[in-house]
């Protein structure tokens, strides 16, 4: 199972050996953006559930709104990165 997930992973961010060996631009920067988006996915999703929870015992309803709305947005990124568009490629500095 840890296999697999790692497997799928390394393909996702495109670390398999046949990609390192390619000097591709446009696979070195789908790389990057998918490295980055996918550690901001996990840091604001754990600060979802901590904010999240402090919050409700608070009774902050504008924090959960703030805190489910940008995680929904980085979400969102995340699957346009995901399906890989040439118009991340093509904006990419």
């Amino acid at each position: 199972m840890l296999k697999r997930i790692n497997r799928a992973l390394r393909a996702y961010l495109l670390v398999e050996p046949h990609h390192l060996n390619a000097p591709d631009t446009a696979t070195w920067k789908m790389s990057v953006v998918r490295l980055v988006v996918l550690s901001g996915l996990l840091l604001t999703s754990a600060i979802l559930l901590h904010s999240s929870y402090q919050a409700y015992t608070l009774n902050l309803h504008h924090v959960l709104l703030l805190t489910v709305t940008f995680t929904g947005l980085l979400w969102g990124r995340w699957s346009s990165v995901r399906a890989g568009s040439a118009w991340q490629l093509r904006y990419l500095p």
